[in-house]
């Protein structure tokens, strides 16, 4: 059984991060109990942004090692 589940979560929706040179390095997800109550382009729309900053951020940092 996963962490999600133990914790009452039942659905949940997530992008992957990738490295400049387009590798999977991770992933951020969002969980929800009650996918009823969701709206999906709103979290479409934040994970898009999180992830557009994150990635940006990664390429920053590796560009000034």
């Amino acid at each position: 059984m996963s962490f999600s589940k133990a914790d009452g979560i039942s659905s949940m929706y997530g992008v992957p991060i990738a490295s400049s040179s387009g590798c999977n390095v991770g992933y951020i997800f969002i969980e929800y109990m009650d996918k009823d109550d969701v709206n999906f382009e709103q979290v479409q729309h934040c994970l898009a942004d999180k992830k557009i900053k994150i990635e940006t951020l990664m390429n920053i940092n590796r560009k000034e090692e």
